[in-house]
């Protein structure tokens, strides 16, 4: 899975401004413009709180931490390499790098929106495997926005996809181990 992850990124990388410069002039703009707003912070917060809740209902306890803990590791790796990459938002239209910076205009690698969407798709996935073409059309939905709304780069919304999957499966076996030792 990491060597078709990686192959997938650097493919991207390559076909990044292509991308960009076809979507520019889309008329579904403001589809898109409805459809980020899943991808936002306090919206996957919110998801994520109700989620929990129903979770506690059912007692369902190692789903629970499974959802909180990867979804936190998802945003603190999404907010570092954000800070520590500093990379230029395609609307800049000059590619360049300021690591270490705090300016919107270079928080664009990787897409927060994209990690958000696709760790929520995998947590519910995780819950309901029967809806996974749902829950991962929707957060692809979320992810091409940024790319229509000259957000972001396709390698941007690639590597949330990647951060996601990474924290996800670092959270599982972690949780798992610690449940196998204790038994």
């Amino acid at each position: 899975m990491f060597k078709i992850s990686i192959f997938i990124f650097i493919t991207a990388l390559f076909i990044d401004g292509s991308v960009n410069s076809l979507l520019k002039e889309s008329s579904f703009i403001y589809f898109f413009e409805i459809v980020t707003f899943f991808g936002n912070l306090e919206v996957a917060i919110s998801i994520l709180i109700l989620l929990s809740i129903y979770l506690i209902y059912k007692r369902d306890y190692f789903t629970l931490k499974l959802s909180l803990f990867a979804f936190l590791l998802t945003k603190a790796l999404t907010g570092i390499l954000k800070f520590g990459v500093g990379r230029a938002r395609p609307y800049l239209e000059n590619s360049s790098f300021e690591p270490f910076t705090l300016s919107y205009d270079f928080f664009s690698f990787p897409s927060g929106h994209s990690s958000s969407a696709f760790i929520l798709a995998l947590i519910f996935v995780n819950i309901t495997p029967k809806y996974r073409v749902i829950f991962f059309t929707l957060a692809t939905l979320v992810a091409s926005s940024r790319l229509f709304l000259n957000q972001h780069y396709l390698s941007d919304t690639v590597f949330g996809l990647i951060v996601s999957i990474f924290s996800f499966e670092i959270i599982k076996k972690k949780l798992n181990f610690k449940i196998s030792v204790s038994k």
